[in-house]
């Protein structure tokens, strides 16, 4: 297990590779706590020393939960908002958000130079609009047709609420993952539900009031590093909140 805790890292769909700080964990099994320290989300705050690698990943309890609870999944026009996003060698994902307006992740159209989006199967010509490389965001504008954008999540999200990441799983099919929000990490929302390449710029979606909506945009999964590959975790993955979307838009 100790040569597993030195190969801990995280891969991250996010542009740029970073050192974040020391791990550490408590006294006693260390497996035990390495486990929950993975599901609690707070890898990287507390007692062995391991260090956190980010890399790229680009394809080449309340009211509340129980309300979210009673939500469906979304339903396929819903998840119509979900569309892919091309820029030359590259794939990701995208969500629209207004009538012809798609919010991605910024390292999915960085260093690209045509960029463009396929709507319900249609392939459009895509222009970026606006970057907030801090938060790892772009808005691009491209024609939407008839697809109905995905309303904004405007409240907190709570431990153990329902979530769904959606978006193109390496460059196949749209995929909807389920999982649950576990709480932050740093800046973004941690989920259990599983992320892989090509899903970066996608959806997380939730329910408030009865009503699906967007609470963040995927970013990250993580991943043991074994040396010479990478094991993907199937239920730790990152989404930028889209409270940083609503300072781009406003």
């Amino acid at each position: 297990m100790a040569s597993l805790l030195r190969n801990l890292s995280l891969e991250c769909v996010r542009g740029f590779t970073r050192f974040l700080s020391e791990l550490t964990f408590s006294p006693g099994g260390i497996e035990d706590n390495l486990k929950q320290e993975i599901r609690s989300g707070v890898i990287g705050m507390k007692r062995i020393s391991v260090k956190e690698l980010i890399v790229t990943a680009l394809l080449f309890a309340s009211a509340v939960v129980g309300a979210a609870g009673r939500c469906p999944a979304p339903s396929n026009e819903q998840l119509g908002a979900i569309v892919r996003v091309e820029g030359n060698e590259s794939e990701g994902s995208g969500v629209i958000i207004r009538r012809n307006l798609i919010a991605t992740a910024a390292h999915v159209i960085e260093d690209v130079d045509r960029v463009t989006v396929r709507v319900n199967g249609m392939r459009r010509p895509a222009d970026i609009i606006s970057v907030l490389p801090s938060h790892d965001l772009a808005l691009l504008f491209a024609n939407t047709g008839r697809q109905q954008p995905l309303p904004l999540r405007y409240s907190a999200l709570h431990p153990e609420e329902t979530v769904w990441a959606v978006g193109y799983p390496r460059g196949g099919n749209q995929q909807a993952s389920r999982g649950r929000f576990e709480g932050l990490y740093g800046d973004d929302l941690q989920t259990t539900a599983s992320v892989d390449h090509g899903q970066s710029g996608g959806g997380l979606i939730t329910c408030e009031n009865g009503e699906h909506v967007l609470a963040g945009i995927i970013t990250a999964f993580g991943a043991l590093d074994m040396g010479d590959h990478y094991e993907r975790l199937n239920d730790f993955s990152l989404s930028t909140p889209v409270g940083y979307l609503l300072s781009m838009l406003y």
